[in-house]
């Protein structure tokens, strides 16, 4: 459903979710483990699978899903997906580090990494600072505990600064820019 590919679970064909309601009988999937984890007797059981699928259909994008080898599309080692997509003619997107991170805002906001650090307050480094966040917050292999202590910060400042970034449609287009130049090559912080 986060995909497109249905509008509801049980249109979507290739799915065992019509079998956990009892209302296909699919001979490889086995519902018993499942449906007893949630009640011992089928008639609740069914019900509060119904409500777990419910409260989870307006959910977006969840990062615990797309993590691993390319934004999780691929279960395997990275020469298996390296394989799969050389099959596909697919190109794999390139994972930075957080030090290009870093580099990427220096870079934009003309700042030395030292100003970026540095315990003032004040425009343009906190902005840069709040950028660099929410990067962080949507790059699913990286940790805002590493960039907290990488710049020194505190955990929850940076979250705050990362919603208020996702919140604002201006800037939160140029992180989707700078994700894109990351993706495609490095930046160092200029010496300034």
């Amino acid at each position: 459903m986060r995909a497109g590919a249905a509008a509801l679970p049980e249109d979507y064909p290739w799915t065992g979710h019509c079998g956990y309601f009892g209302k296909e009988r699919i001979p490889w999937l086995t519902t018993d483990l499942v449906l007893n984890v949630l009640s011992p007797w089928i008639g609740p059981a069914r019900k509060a699978y119904e409500t777990f699928v419910a409260g989870g259909m307006g959910e977006g994008m969840r990062s615990e899903f797309h993590v691993g080898s390319h934004e999780g599309r691929i279960l395997g080692d990275d020469t298996f997906a390296d394989d799969v997509l050389l099959k596909t003619r697919q190109k794999g997107e390139r994972e930075y580090s957080l030090a290009e991170v870093v580099g990427e805002v220096c870079a934009h906001f003309r700042l030395s990494e030292e100003k970026l650090k540095a315990p003032r307050k004040v425009r343009p480094m906190t902005e840069a600072r709040a950028v660099a966040a929410a990067i962080v917050r949507e790059s699913p292999h990286l940790r805002m505990t590493d960039l907290a202590k990488l710049l020194a910060r505190d955990l929850s400042a940076l979250g705050k600064a990362a919603q208020r970034i996702a919140a604002g449609e201006g800037r939160w287009e140029l992180v989707g820019e700078m994700v894109g130049r990351m993706r495609a090559t490095g930046y160092e912080c200029p010496k300034l």
